[in-house]
C-alpha cells in the first residue's frame, strides 16, 4: 500500500506533500499522501487516523480528487465524503477498487500481445479524441505530456486508438499499471489484457 508514498517522495516531491501521525516508538500510524497533478489531485489516506489528517490537507475543487482509501472502514468512507464536501466538491461517487498484483514468473501474456503498441507524443492527438471518449478533456500539451511521462501501450485499429493502458509509475522492485480502458464497442476481445 505504501508504493505511491515512496515513489512520489522519491520522483514527485515538488508535486507532493505528506502529513503523518507518528507513534511514540517514531512508527507511522497514519498518513496522508497528497499529489497535485495536471489534471487534478491524487489523495492516498493510510492508517487509522487518516480521516483527521485530512484536515491538514489544502485542496480546491476547481479540479478533480481522486482519493484512495486503504479501508473500506464506513467511518473512514464517510468522514472522507465529509472532507471533500467540506472543500466544495458537490459530487462524491465511492467506488470499490481492486488491487490486482502479479509477479513477472506468474504472468501469462495475452495472444494478442503483437497488436499492442507502444504510443509516444507522435500519436497525441489519437491519444486526446481517445480520453475524450473516456470524458477526460486533455488539451493537446497535457496529452503530449502524459504519453511523455508514462509508458503508454495501445491497441491501434483505423488510425483510432481503441484501448491502452499505461505503466503509471514504476521502482527497480515493482510497477504499477493504470489507466486500463477499452471504448465499449471494442470490448471482449481481449484487448484490455493485451495492452496490459
Amino acid at each position: 500500500p505504501h508504493f505511491y508514498l515512496v515513489y512520489d517522495a522519491i520522483y514527485e516531491p515538488e508535486r507532493s506533500e505528506v502529513v503523518v501521525k507518528l507513534l511514540p516508538n517514531n512508527e507511522i500510524d497514519s498518513y496522508v499522501l497528497l499529489w497535485r497533478g495536471p489534471l487534478g489531485y491524487g489523495v492516498h489516506v493510510w492508517g487509522s487516523s487518516g480521516c483527521k489528517l485530512l484536515e491538514h490537507v489544502a485542496i480546491d475543487a476547481s479540479k478533480p480528487a481522486y482519493v484512495q482509501l486503504y479501508s473500506s472502514d464506513k467511518e473512514l468512507v464517510e468522514c472522507t465524503k465529509a472532507w471533500l464536501h467540506g472543500r466544495g466538491f458537490r459530487s462524491v461517487e465511492v467506488k470499490r477498487f481492486y488491487e490486482m498484483m502479479c509477479s513477472r514468473e506468474l504472468f501469462k501474456p495475452s495472444q494478442n500481445e503483437y497488436m499492442a503498441v507502444r504510443i509516444t507524443e507522435g500519436y497525441a492527438e489519437q491519444f486526446k479524441k481517445y480520453m475524450l471518449s473516456r470524458n477526460r478533456d486533455l488539451s493537446l500539451g497535457d496529452a503530449r505530456n502524459l504519453l511523455v511521462k508514462r509508458q503508454y501501450y495501445a491497441i491501434v485499429i483505423g488510425g483510432e486508438i481503441v484501448s491502452a493502458a499505461a505503466i503509471c509509475n514504476k521502482l527497480p522492485e515493482a510497477g504499477i499499471v493504470c489507466d486500463v480502458y477499452t471504448k465499449p464497442e471494442f470490448r471482449g476481445r481481449g484487448y484490455a489484457k493485451a495492452v496490459t
